[in-house]
């Protein structure tokens, strides 16, 4: 009888720990969200041509949020200027018709420093057709 109620106490204790992991691996992301709170958010996050390697052609909207008013600036990876910046906010939006044949990041920052990042990937409709030519003498 003993080593049964040993065993039941041991048990419980094993099911006590394996929750308190799970509740601590929950709680993570949290922390994690908390722990950056600027945010850019893109849509649509596809431009879509009709063939690989064409231009596609695409109406972006991009939204950002940062927990304090500043100076901030959207920038794309394809483009050494800024897109457009803003002074003393802590959001902003920006609209406009954008075109690549690449995939293309669009960064939020505050000077030199990235602050939050998104895709925007391309895809196609038609995928490119190479043809393997094979060149022979005879």
């Amino acid at each position: 009888m003993k080593l049964q109620a040993q065993n039941t106490h041991l048990c419980s204790k094993g099911i006590w720990l394996a929750i308190s992991l799970i509740c601590w691996f929950l709680s993570a992301p949290v922390s994690a969200q908390e722990a950056t709170p600027y945010t850019l958010q893109l849509s649509p996050e596809k431009c879509v041509a009709l063939r690989q390697g064409q231009d596609c052609y695409v109406d972006i909207q991009l939204n950002w949020s940062a927990p304090q008013s500043g100076q901030y600036c959207i920038s794309a990876s394809t483009l050494e200027t800024p897109l457009r910046c803003w002074s003393n906010q802590e959001k902003g939006s920006l609209e406009l018709e954008f075109s690549s044949n690449q995939n293309t990041w669009f960064y939020l920052k505050q000077g030199e420093q990235t602050l939050a990042k998104v895709e925007l990937k391309m895809a196609w409709v038609y995928k490119s057709k190479r043809s393997s030519v094979t060149w022979r003498v005879f």
